[in-house]
């Protein structure tokens, strides 16, 4: 009687993804068999599989699966997946930032997030501000802890001071940090002394975060293509 034969490391679901391809010519990838299918092709070195599966993370990516797209894609190194999901994480921030995978990222990935120069805001900061109280509620005890690493990747000089006066400085997860609430008053300061905005030198620790506008032109996220970026 033959011996089984065990390969470790490799998934049962991805390895069968890829041994009915080989019989049938066609590889049946879905968003729930692709992050075990993808791992398989490359250790295997199968590489127009290990292509095809790179181009159905592209074209499958969607903001409920972008995080988990980002792990798989920066794990076996696929470029340009990676490029992509990262194109698509600046483009479709405000929608990204209310998800479940967003609220559940570690303190160095929600701040590495928050601090990219170029999100797609529509001018709006409140748009950063609101996602970095979203991820401190979300859970509250353990994270009170990180309240101004994250408080320091919003720029606060791009919020109107109403919004500062009504909105932020009645957030009490910030104004129970004696640091956050420094920052709170030096930029309303900022906003009461207009005269002296240009030559103005306080700094946040992302003082020129989000400094210039942008804007992505209009797409249809699903054709798979990153957005160009326009300076207005």
């Amino acid at each position: 009687m033959d011996k089984p034969i065990v390969m470790e490391g490799i998934s049962s679901v991805g390895f069968g993804v890829i041994l009915d391809s080989i019989y049938t010519t066609e590889l049946k990838l879905t968003p729930d068999n692709i992050t075990e299918t993808i791992p398989v092709a490359c250790m295997l070195q199968i590489q127009h599989i290990i292509e095809e599966c790179e181009q159905f993370l592209i074209s499958s990516t969607c903001t409920e699966n972008v995080f988990a797209y980002t792990e798989i894609a920066e794990r076996l190194s696929l470029k340009k997946a990676i490029d992509y999901i990262a194109d698509y994480k600046k483009a479709c921030f405000s929608e990204v930032s209310q998800t479940l995978g967003f609220k559940e990222l570690d303190v160095e990935e929600v701040v590495s997030y928050l601090s990219i120069p170029d999100l797609f805001l529509h001018g709006k900061e409140m748009t950063v501000f609101d996602a970095a109280i979203g991820w401190l509620e979300h859970n509250p005890q353990e994270r009170k802890t990180h309240v101004l690493d994250v408080f320091q990747c919003i720029n606060l000089l791009q919020i109107p001071q109403s919004d500062i006066m009504d909105k932020v400085s009645k957030v009490n997860v910030i104004m129970e940090n004696s640091e956050c609430q420094e920052l709170v008053k030096e930029s309303l300061r900022y906003h009461e002394e207009i005269y002296t905005q240009p030559l103005y030198t306080y700094v946040t620790r992302k003082q020129t975060l989000r400094s210039l506008s942008l804007s992505y032109p209009k797409k249809d996220w699903r054709a798979g293509a990153p957005p160009t970026l326009l300076w207005v």
